[in-house]
């Protein structure tokens, strides 16, 4: 079976919604804020596009005051190749959240998950995460596709890349039915 027109001929469904357990700030090279998810404005600014071009020092200063040394730490550790990324823990209203911040396109990305307690789901200590990461530096889509089938119990597990126009690419994959065709790369 010819992949390019298995893709073709069925459709992928995919949320474009806005999640409700994390956020997402971007900022330029010069520490600008760039984009970010729209449900920001939650905690940030009544309109989230009022933050557009407002420096991240600014911001986290007033939100994150705690914080400002060790984001500022984490982010340098990564613009200076020390680090891919980083992972910490943050607190936004009285809430426990997870900070992963990466470089990705010249552009330093700040994403908040909300940390879940939840004793019927396993989910490994955050540690854990930080070495799985770490470890698989530059190949982390198919590190993160193989770890998750084994902890979910699916066959198959798929990374769709968006790119301009809404289309996009099958960058990772992890199977574990040989009855399933590969679409990797499609």
């Amino acid at each position: 079976m010819n992949n390019q027109v298995l893709i073709k001929d069925e459709h992928m469904f995919l949320s474009e919604g806005i999640q409700e357990f994390g956020y997402l700030l971007i900022t330029d090279n010069e520490f600008n804020l760039v984009a970010g998810s729209e449900n920001c404005d939650e905690w940030l600014c009544d309109d989230f596009s009022d933050c557009l071009g407002l420096n991240l020092w600014n911001i986290l200063t007033d939100y994150f005051p705690n914080y400002v040394a060790s984001i500022n730490k984490a982010v340098h550790q990564v613009l200076d190749d020390i680090n891919e990324r980083v992972l910490m823990e943050v607190f936004i209203k009285e809430d426990s959240y997870y900070l992963n911040i990466y470089l990705l396109n010249d552009l330093i990305y700040l994403e908040f998950e909300k940390k879940f307690e939840d004793s019927n789901v396993f989910f490994p200590k955050f540690e854990i995460v930080d070495k799985l990461l770490s470890k698989n530096k530059g190949n982390i889509w198919q590190a993160a596709c193989s770890y998750i089938i084994k902890i979910s119990g699916f066959d198959r597990i798929r990374v769709f890349q968006f790119v301009e126009g809404g289309n996009g690419l099958i960058i990772a994959e992890s199977i574990d039915n040989n009855e399933l065709e590969g679409i990797l790369g499609c």
